[in-house]
């Protein structure tokens, strides 16, 4: 059944959510940051060993985290937006750089890797423009509907104002309620100037988008963190120890026994027989005193232990190991590259899947919010994303040129090749104006972005009331009149000049049918 709570008891069962999941967020947080847990060997050592080591090694970590984190996130970039199944849609991006999505949505894909999903706000600013926002995740949660999966009940914003004041909003639907905690801990009206309450607004769906990370059927995700945390420790706790190994046996010990060490007659204390250099020998008179060496600690063990552990989060996590490794690993090349990073190139796509939709409906509500209904009602949206395989630009120019004589489209290649859906559709603008100066097109499959050909074709048009031009008759023949270099062939409409004598087709680039041919006909084909 759907969602019926009211509004005290919604405060109340989202407010205990967001508590239970806090400790989660600020855990992986603070693993990503490089603030990790001390090493189990230092909380479970004697007090004396605790207070030899907890100086430096309390503080200690070989953060892996944010390194296992970049590799996805450098590779998630959105270029643009497809509306209705039109590339470089300039309203979507428009609306995108507005918002400076530019650099936040980066930062809300690795909200979403750490702490398992971001939440994202549409609404309108005051100024009527659409207002897109992602926030931390600590401060929302989300009702879903029972009887749909897909769709969000309610949610709710829970914060702290660096004042102290504890502040909520309910997002509905239909309206947003906004409260604060007053003394007793009960929620109360929040009023804001200016603003009715609750809001209104006409957007028909909780303007609360998540962007979830590897999200289940119930639209719970999972953070990149959590499952490589056990190993992360362990490697902590190898490289803590390969630290104290260093520390004290890294070295050579030279030992002697059978030696009388002298006594300092005024404090009773052994006196140091022996002054170390490397310049300086060790003897003795007594010959029963023998010397020895005890050999430095082999380091290598520990290695190894480390590189097994790097190896396992490399795996659990798809991230190719020479990325982990550094000198220690084999660097790939060529087709071993490409076979290395299958595994994280995989899990980006998928990451695009599930970002994407989200971006897409945010893209919608911004639409809606700007009061663009026939947009917002456009269920044909798909975010475009930067190709996350890294390829050499030789083996890839190589490949889309052998595309190209297969017959796929220029544009296809172009975008193919990485270039953004707006600066493809730049290239558009330049082919269509290319067309209609008469120059050759760049490439007949390129019949030009559809709004920019659109007002093209308006300007075009004759304006109302103007004279039409000779009526057609028999084909113009060669060798009357020069042709302006770069002027089209008409049909009716006035001219300043006859460029094709009856008969032929004199020197226009295109065949005239009847009329003149000069650059300033406002019925040019």
């Amino acid at each position: 059944m759907a969602l019926t709570l009211s509004s005290p008891a919604l405060l109340e069962r989202l407010g205990a959510e967001m508590d239970v999941r806090a400790p989660d967020y600020a855990l992986w947080q603070d693993y990503y940051d490089g603030r990790h847990q001390p090493p189990v060997a230092l909380l479970a050592a004697s007090s004396g060993y605790r207070s030899e080591y907890a100086r430096w090694l309390s503080g200690f970590s070989d953060n892996f985290c944010r390194l296992v984190i970049s590799a996805v996130d450098e590779r998630l970039a959105v270029t643009g937006f497809r509306v209705d199944g039109k590339a470089g849609d300039r309203k979507a991006w428009g609306y995108w750089q507005d918002n400076q999505l530019d650099a936040w949505h980066l930062r809300a894909h690795r909200e979403a890797l750490v702490k398992s999903w971001c939440p994202v706000t549409v609404d309108a600013a005051p100024d009527g423009s659409p207002r897109i926002r992602a926030h931390e995740a600590d401060q929302f949660a989300i009702a879903w509907d029972d009887d749909d999966a897909l769709e969000r009940a309610a949610a709710m914003r829970r914060w702290a104002t660096p004042d102290g004041r504890r502040l909520a909003t309910l997002y509905f639907a239909d309206r947003v309620e906004k409260y604060e905690l007053a003394e007793g801990s009960r929620w109360t009206r929040r009023s804001v100037a200016g603003e009715p309450w609750p809001l209104p607004h006409a957007l028909g769906v909780v303007p609360v988008v998540p962007i979830v990370n590897d999200p289940d059927l119930y639209n719970r995700g999972q953070s990149e963190i959590a499952a490589m945390l056990p190993m992360q420790n362990a490697l902590n706790l190898l490289m803590s120890d390969m630290l104290v190994s260093a520390e004290y046996t890294a070295y050579p010990q030279r030992w002697v026994t059978g030696l009388e060490i002298p006594v300092d007659p005024d404090t009773g204390k052994p006196i140091q027989p022996f002054k170390l250099a490397y310049d300086r020998m060790l003897m003795a008179r007594d010959p029963n005193v023998k010397f020895g060496q005890l050999d430095a600690a082999d380091l290598q063990p520990y290695i190894r232990a480390v590189e097994a552990c790097i190896q396992h989060i490399a795996s659990t996590t798809r991230t190719p190991p020479h990325y982990l490794l550094g000198q220690s690993g084999a660097f790939p090349s060529g087709e071993s590259l490409k076979a290395t990073e299958t595994g994280l190139v995989a899990k980006v796509r998928r990451r695009q899947g599930d970002f994407g939709e989200s971006w897409e409906e945010c893209i919608g509500l911004a639409f809606a919010a700007a009061g663009d209904s026939k947009r917002a009602g456009i269920e044909d949206k798909e975010a475009v994303w930067r190709d996350p395989e890294v390829r050499t630009e030789a083996q890839h120019v190589d490949a889309l040129l052998k595309l190209k004589a297969l017959g796929v489209p220029l544009e296809q290649l172009w975008e193919d090749a990485g270039y953004s859906p707006q600066l493809i559709a730049k290239w558009k603008d330049s082919a269509a104006a290319a067309a209609k100066a008469g120059d050759a097109p760049v490439d007949p499959t390129m019949p030009g972005d559809p709004e920019a050909m659109a007002q093209m074709r308006a300007a075009a048009e004759p304006a109302p009331g103007a004279q039409p031009g000779p009526a057609p008759g028999p084909a113009p023949a060669p060798g009357r009149g020069a042709a302006p270099r770069g002027c089209a062939c008409c049909e009716g409409g006035s001219a300043t000049g006859d460029c094709c004598a009856p008969g032929g087709t004199g020197d226009c680039p295109d065949t005239c049918t009847g009329g003149a041919c000069c650059p300033d006909c406002p019925t040019s084909k």
